[in-house]
């Protein structure tokens, strides 16, 4: 799979996880996209979620209903987004909290609470594999930045 959005929406990403996180929690974003254009990402959803320093949680309730609204709307979730405090990696949490588990779903984790350059070169992206399993892959084979 491969999401293409505009380089605004990685500069919006990183504004929500600075606001939101304050350089102390994590936080998570989602790209989302219309359904008729499955690689286009072009609008960012904020959940409502609990975060501590290490991990963020999602109200399954909320989830649900971003679910059946998304579906309403006829949008898909292209890509999750969150933040670590230090190196960016997939942690075991992260590996078992994901918002889509369609093998090909991609996750991309930011290092140091987004407080670098606006650049995808120091972020981890994830892919989910068939087996359950997530495999790193370099983000600029999977994101596309217009500008």
């Amino acid at each position: 799979m491969v999401v293409c959005a505009g380089e605004g929406l990685l500069v919006e990403t990183l504004a929500h996880f600075r606001q939101c996180g304050r350089g102390l929690d994590e936080c998570v974003v989602y790209w989302t996209g219309p359904l008729e254009d499955a690689e286009l990402a072009d609008e960012i959803v904020h959940p409502m979620h609990t975060a501590t320093r290490h991990e963020y949680v999602i109200d399954q309730r909320l989830a649900v209903r971003f679910a059946i609204e998304s579906a309403r709307g006829r949008r898909a979730v292209r890509l999750q987004v969150h933040v670590h405090p230090g190196l960016a990696f997939h942690s075991t949490t992260d590996d078992q909290h994901s918002i889509i588990s369609k093998p090909g779903f991609l996750s991309l984790v930011v290092p140091d609470h987004a407080h670098g350059p606006v650049t995808l070169d120091r972020c981890y992206l994830a892919e989910l594999q068939s087996d359950g399993s997530w495999r790193g892959v370099p983000p600029a084979e999977r994101i596309r930045l217009a500008r």
